[in-house]
């Protein structure tokens, strides 16, 4: 209904053919003029010479909204990383996406886990298929150091420690403010989330001096 409102709110846009033996084809119609003209009101008159091939366009303006609408979804880039120990056991859910102020939320939904502080990071390969997890590679580090407690830091794949509770859960919600979805999750070989078993420092190179990974999630682009 907004939409229908919104339609009959703008005037009316008609595209004008004239046809021309020739003139490059459009289609079927061979035409010297492509062009599109707007009235107020919805009163169409045809400036300068008269159009032999005349065709509304009602559906351009739906389209036009459309792909506004694509372009806004395509700047909110997601995905969606289930992470599992190394003994396999589901330990929850990692959510990140771009948003229009172009700083990335990440959202953590993670149980089962060691009750304590762990490091956590955004690593450079979608790949836990490895014991220990070491196929998710390294940090997403760009051309920035590690740590909030070094000049040049953080990596775009830095987070705060997570704090685990007496119940085996771990619930946050974190900024990323030099992270993209899209350019640095959605690339071609991916990118996974870790938990480590002990502390980042926020200061050690090049991460933070976190030990063994205890936990991994693949990325993936969320449905």
């Amino acid at each position: 209904m907004a939409g229908a409102a919104m339609f009959r709110a703008w005037p009316l846009l008609r595209v004008f053919l004239r046809a021309k033996p020739d003139r490059p084809r459009f289609g079927n119609i061979e035409a010297d003029r492509l062009f599109v003209q707007c009235y107020p009101g919805g009163q169409v008159r045809p400036a300068g010479e008269p159009a032999e091939k005349e065709i509304v366009m009602k559906f351009i303006l739906t389209t036009v909204l459309a792909s506004g609408f694509l372009a806004t979804a395509a700047g909110a880039a997601e995905v969606t990383a289930q992470v599992r120990d190394r003994d396999g056991n589901d330990l929850g859910a990692v959510h990140v996406r771009d948003t229009s102020s172009g700083v990335a939320v990440a959202t953590l939904t993670l149980m089962g886990l060691p009750q304590g502080i762990h490091a956590i990071h955004l690593h450079e390969t979608g790949d836990c298929s490895e014991e220990g997890f070491e196929s998710a590679g390294g940090h997403i580090a760009g051309d920035r150091s590690h740590g909030v407690e070094i000049d040049g830091g953080p990596h775009p794949g830095d987070m705060p420690n997570l704090t685990v509770t007496s119940d085996s859960t771990g619930e946050e919600e974190i900024f990323l403010p030099f992270l993209e979805v899209e350019r640095d999750l959605m690339d071609s070989d991916g990118a996974a989330f870790v938990i480590h078993e002990g502390v980042d420092d926020y200061e050690s190179q090049p991460s933070g001096d976190a030990g063994g990974r205890i936990a991994c999630g693949e990325f993936e682009i969320r449905e």
